[in-house]
């Protein structure tokens, strides 16, 4: 293997001293299928190392479903693709309850883009991460309340 390619003499990133001072510290991270890689953090720690990042990328053709929202929660855009069915269409429902359909592309070729323009232009990631401050108290994503209103007022209408 020449050394141009050899990852074990490449130095650390950023996520991978996070990684490593995780696991000095006792913490572990959960892949996509949300099992544990060594463990598992309580939900306030989970959702507190969304922090450490700046944009999450969701995948194709299985988008995020609780991935996205607990990113949502916690402050982290996410960029997704609306696909043709049903799993490639959760994170994009999940914006449009945000107000965030700016984050949703069509084609691959639209997801990469926007991620770069996201992670190259930081006055708009900052901007996109205000708007989901400002929305995560008022759009219906996460809005119990008017929830509870809605599915009331269906069961009412059913009873009826």
């Amino acid at each position: 293997m020449s050394e141009e390619h050899d990852a074990s003499k490449a130095p650390p990133t950023k996520l991978t001293a996070t990684k490593q001072k995780w696991a000095r510290d006792g913490k572990f991270l959960t892949g996509h299928s949300g099992r544990p890689e060594s463990g598992r953090l309580p939900p306030g720690q989970h959702l507190a190392r969304h922090q450490l990042a700046d944009l999450s990328l969701d995948t194709l053709p299985y988008n995020a479903h609780t991935t996205c929202s607990d990113a949502l929660w916690a402050g982290l855009p996410v960029v997704t693709c609306y696909g043709a069915a049903f799993h490639a269409r959760v994170a994009a429902s999940l914006l449009k309850a945000m107000d965030l359909t700016e984050l949703v592309t069509t084609r691959p070729g639209d997801y990469e883009a926007l991620a770069l323009d996201l992670a190259k232009n930081p006055a708009l990631l900052k901007a996109t991460r205000d708007k989901l401050q400002r929305n995560r108290t008022t759009a219906p994503l996460y809005d119990s309340e008017r929830f509870r209103r809605n599915i009331e007022a269906a069961y009412e209408g059913m009873l009826a």
